[in-house]
């Protein structure tokens, strides 16, 4: 999900769908040009339709791609791997709102602080996306940062913890116990999840959109 659904913001999160099949095509492409599929990212907007009252997915699709590579070549060969890459985008998303975002990689000095400072805030997502906020979304180049991390990591940690507690829900909605025994129930394999959307099954599940009906 995104930062901007977490801050409050109108615009609906983009979910991460790399793994999707229908942009393998697009990740085959990708590693037919020397770009490995493991230095791009593909979010999608995930739209809520009120009279459905279901998500889709929505138009607007986010890649980056952070490979040295791409990142060395000039503005018109960009262009041109761009265009050669939206051949091969799915269709229906193949649009005005598809936006690839050539990124700086990443060194692996840098990504190893990352991953060390992330690890320290594991339980705490409220204090993780502070630090995420302050060092990945905001910063063209990393390396200057690498000293500073923790600065960064006591800051977030300054920052209010998340609410343990839930309010009481309203009736006729279920609590995290139900939910949990539903899941050792289908885990067991004494009950088991039917996909209702996406229509195609589990081959085009989300990682966080889906429905599903158990036992009715």
């Amino acid at each position: 999900m995104s930062t901007d659904a977490l801050d409050g913001d109108d615009r609906d999160p983009m979910g991460l769908v790399t793994d999707h099949a229908e942009w393998k095509p697009f990740l085959d492409a990708l590693e037919s040009e020397g770009i490995p599929a493991s230095a791009t990212t593909i979010q999608q907007e995930h739209r809520w339709d009120q009279q459905a009252v279901r998500y889709f997915i929505g138009p607007h699709v986010k890649i980056e791609v952070r490979d040295a590579c791409t990142w060395a070549i000039n503005e018109s060969e960009r262009i041109g791997l761009e265009a050669k890459l939206r051949t091969v985008a799915p269709p229906e998303w193949n649009g005005p709102d598809l936006v690839i975002h050539w990124c700086r990689p990443v060194a692996g000095e840098w990504a190893r602080a990352w991953i060390d400072a992330i690890d320290r805030l594991w339980r705490d997502w409220c204090r993780r996306r502070i630090l995420h906020r302050r060092v990945w979304d905001e910063a063209e180049d990393h390396g200057p940062l690498l000293p500073n991390i923790s600065g960064i990591l006591a800051e977030a940690r300054r920052h209010p913890p998340a609410v343990r507690q839930f309010p009481p829900l309203p009736p006729g909605q279920v609590d995290v116990a139900e939910v949990m025994d539903l899941m050792r129930r289908i885990v067991s394999g004494s009950a088991r999840p039917e996909v209702i959307f996406p229509a195609t099954g589990w081959k085009h599940l989300s990682h966080d959109l889906g429905e599903f009906t158990v036992d009715g």
